[in-house]
């Protein structure tokens, strides 16, 4: 998607002064396009947002993507020499950025809130709990588990889908153990 977005944007497009957009133009676009989008992914797959990941994505787009960006182009012996400033001030260069940024970042985005609205795994559950601070998750989870292994020592039946504490599915190994 991203490549013939901007293809089809540049095929006929000419700067103001007559000259049409060319190679770079359309290679410089796509490659801002995939460095957005991939940034975008994974701020949606971050599990939990933080002063230390704000300030690495900042510290990335403001300062090492520019920073190695302007130092790669200004290279001397290179035909291309410059051209990042020019490219940054056209409209159609963010507007291209942009389209291709959301049009591939809001369908998986839809789609994960999706799954955990409407298919939510355990994990899903917990930090919405959490987040929300219905309830003490971590003494929440210690009560159940104390309830859980207290109804496992209770039942005495051959049921090996219940989940087992560690010393019950000790117990079981070293019973059957001896009949394998």
């Amino acid at each position: 998607m991203n490549f013939f977005v901007s293809y089809y944007s540049y095929l006929n497009a000419v700067e103001v002064g007559g000259k049409s957009f060319g190679l770079w133009q359309f290679s410089f676009t796509t490659y801002i396009a995939v460095v957005v989008t991939h940034l975008g992914f994974i701020a949606i797959y971050i599990g939990a947002w933080n002063w230390i990941v704000v300030f690495v994505f900042a510290l990335h787009i403001v300062i090492f993507y520019p920073g190695w960006a302007f130092a790669y182009n200004e290279l001397p012996g290179t035909h291309i020499t410059g051209n990042q400033l020019e490219f940054y001030n056209h409209l159609n260069f963010w507007l291209i950025v942009f389209v291709i940024a959301v049009c591939a970042i809001l369908p998986i985005a839809f789609i994960k809130q999706g799954k955990s609205m409407f298919f939510p795994r355990l994990i899903d559950l917990i930090m919405r709990k959490k987040i929300h601070k219905e309830i003490d998750i971590e003494n929440k989870l210690k009560i159940d588990i104390v309830k859980l292994e207290k109804e496992l020592d209770s039942e005495n039946d051959d049921d090996q889908s219940v989940r087992m504490s560690q010393g019950l599915a000790n117990q079981v190994l070293t019973s059957h153990h001896g009949t394998i």
